[in-house]
């Protein structure tokens, strides 16, 4: 199966796909695109910019474009246009630009996982970590695109919070319905 982990930073994607790997046989951990990018020496500015989101889209689309079955995404592209929607003050142009390669990718999937923004957080941080303003914005458009259909993505989609064991535990259940 190829799955990915969509949301917002610092929602537990990254733990939620390990753990999906952990517990589906022959599958890869695919990392996110701006960890790929940085691990292999691209340096982001801080905050990411709208030049950054587009350089980790473009890589997402590549990414996805491989072929790669069994295979745990952490992050889609539909992650990255949102960032790259907010990054822009919201242009429609945007969206339009990449809305047709972002869906192409993402209906390569056979599954999404969608982690919300928890109240109390799953995973603490502080605002002075987070400069960038856009996770309540991205969490917004990205609930709305992925799990309520606004983009049109056509993947069956699942939303999971909760402690991480019970997120694992709800995700492979349905995972498990997905694949028949």
């Amino acid at each position: 199966m190829r799955i990915a982990v969509s949301g917002t930073h610092r929602v537990g994607k990254t733990t939620l796909a390990h753990e999906i790997v952990d517990a589906l046989p022959g599958h890869d951990f695919v990392d996110e695109p701006y960890h790929d990018l940085a691990a292999g020496g691209h340096v982001f500015a801080h905050p990411p910019g709208v030049a950054d989101f587009e350089y980790q889209l473009e890589h997402a689309l590549e990414t996805f474009g491989d072929d790669t079955d069994d295979a745990v995404f952490d992050r889609c592209p539909a992650d990255l246009l949102a960032y790259l929607f907010v990054a822009t003050g919201h242009d429609d142009d945007v969206v339009r630009q990449w809305r047709d390669r972002v869906c192409r990718a993402v209906r390569s999937l056979d599954a999404l996982v969608f982690v919300p923004i928890e109240v109390p957080e799953v995973i603490e941080f502080t605002t002075e970590e987070d400069s960038t303003l856009s996770r309540d914005p991205v969490h917004d458009l990205l609930r709305s695109w992925v799990v309520e259909g606004g983009l049109d993505l056509r993947v069956p989609a699942l939303e999971v919070q909760g402690p991480v064991t019970y997120r694992v535990r709800v995700a492979l259940d349905w995972l498990a319905g997905v694949r028949g």
